[in-house]
């Protein structure tokens, strides 16, 4: 088993490696000025900033946990990696002035080739991180608790619904009796009218907490999923 200072010393080395590799905008790497129209990186700006990208996650993950040989495991990856960018960096007809093409080729497939094998090493760790930094529990506490407030308020809504037709109710009937003595019953059509817009209000309060429920529902579906996906990766 390896000592503390010995997983420190491990630790080190992958962060100094991922410094070194976040550093590098993949764009540099096409080199299109130096090398000219024949012999630029351009075919290969896919694969290194996807390569790029994936060891920039690793870098902002938390290293707790991770076992010796995993950081060992990590670190060997990411020197080998800022070795291949090394490569491109450093390429130029003068040291391989009879196959330069073919070199140029060689050094994107490497790159492309080795993404499967550096994904493989890398996700489970940073799935890890993920989920150590991630309180499922609070997540879908605090989604049942959104849930329940807004079931609550969906109530509240309806009674409000139901005593603000019940009242617009009394005061159209209220205002036709009046109308009819008055003999001018037709402004009755008013307060009819007035009655129907509040209806429509209360219906659109009724829609817009509905759609706001189910997207709370949603929210803690998917956090339940997510956290047994990521017993998965790790069982």
């Amino acid at each position: 088993m390896a000592t503390i200072e010995q997983e420190n010393d491990e630790k080190t080395r992958l962060v100094a490696a991922l410094e070194n590799l976040t550093s590098i905008d993949p764009k540099s790497l096409v080199r299109r000025e130096e090398l000219g129209a024949d012999l630029h990186f351009e075919d290969g700006l896919p694969f290194f900033s996807r390569t790029l990208k994936l060891f920039n996650d690793l870098k902002n993950c938390s290293l707790d946990g991770i076992s010796h040989n995993a950081v060992k495991q990590l670190a060997g990856s990411a020197e080998k990696a800022l070795n291949e960018f090394k490569e491109i960096r450093d390429f130029s007809i003068q040291k391989h002035p009879q196959n330069a093409i073919d070199v140029r080729n060689q050094l994107i497939d490497k790159i492309r080739d080795q993404y499967d094998n550096y994904y493989n090493i890398i996700t489970p760790h940073i799935a890890y991180s993920v989920r150590k930094g991630t309180d499922f529990e609070l997540l879908e506490n605090q989604a049942r608790s959104t849930i329940e407030t807004i079931n609550k308020l969906k109530d509240e809504y309806l009674q409000d619904m139901d005593k603000l037709r019940s009242e617009s109710q009394e005061i159209l009937e209220s205002m036709r009796r009046a109308a009819a003595e008055a003999g001018v019953s037709q402004h009755a059509i008013y307060f009819s009218e007035e009655a129907d817009v509040q209806g429509k209000a209360a219906n659109l309060w009724l829609v817009v907490t509905a759609i706001f429920g189910l997207a709370t529902l949603a929210f803690a579906v998917y956090s339940v999923w997510f956290y047994s996906r990521a017993d998965v990766i790790f069982s």
